[in-house]
């Protein structure tokens, strides 16, 4: 798996609506993903959004809970399912769409945790999207991963993903938008922080 050796975030999550008992400390995780997101129309520069990407991630989660106890979870082809509250493009050199922006919220779930034993986890935290050409930039957090045994984990960080446009063979412009999939797949760092 690629480290990236800077903040990773594309997930912006409320944990305080959580109602966490306890202090999450941090957790690194090094990890990639690859999901699917149709959009309904691309590009646009009046904004979009209401849309899933959805697939799977494989992880390795270490570090610290809130209450000090060792975090190791694993995600092996875990579900992951990136909601894409808004997006929008920049419709510039002429009818392309060079750069773009989205945020929303990421979920990951069936996280397989060795430390501590018997519990299960899920991970969430907001995301924040920034595309020029096909590579895209997402930053992380402030995340949270959440055992069953009501402890916590924070995190946060960074990670690279490339931007490939499935259907239609033809490509979109700013000319002609319309409806596309696409297909984003990534390498992530992610810096355990204290929430």
């Amino acid at each position: 798996m690629r480290r990236i050796g800077f903040g990773l975030g594309a997930v912006l999550l409320v944990a305080a609506l959580l109602g966490a008992p306890k202090l999450a400390t941090g957790a690194t995780v090094d990890g990639n993903f690859n999901c699917t997101v149709s959009l309904p129309n691309w590009p646009t520069e009046f904004g979009g959004g209401g849309v899933h990407c959805l697939g799977t991630m494989n992880a390795v989660f270490q570090g610290s809970t809130g209450s000090g106890a060792t975090l190791l979870a694993y995600a092996v082809r875990a579900p992951m399912d990136a909601y894409v509250s808004s997006y929008n493009e920049k419709c510039s050199a002429g009818s392309q769409a060079l750069s773009g922006s989205a945020n929303g919220t990421v979920s990951l779930t069936s996280l397989q945790v060795v430390r501590p034993v018997g519990v299960s986890a899920s991970a969430t935290a907001p995301f924040r999207w920034h595309r020029i050409g096909v590579v895209g930039f997402i930053e992380f957090g402030p995340g949270l991963i959440s055992l069953s045994n009501g402890d916590t984990s924070g995190w946060t960080g960074g990670a690279d993903a490339l931007f490939r446009i499935v259907t239609p063979v033809v490509p979109r412009d700013c000319i002609h938008p319309g409806p596309i999939t696409a297909q984003i797949s990534g390498a992530a760092h992610v810096l355990g922080l204290p929430l």
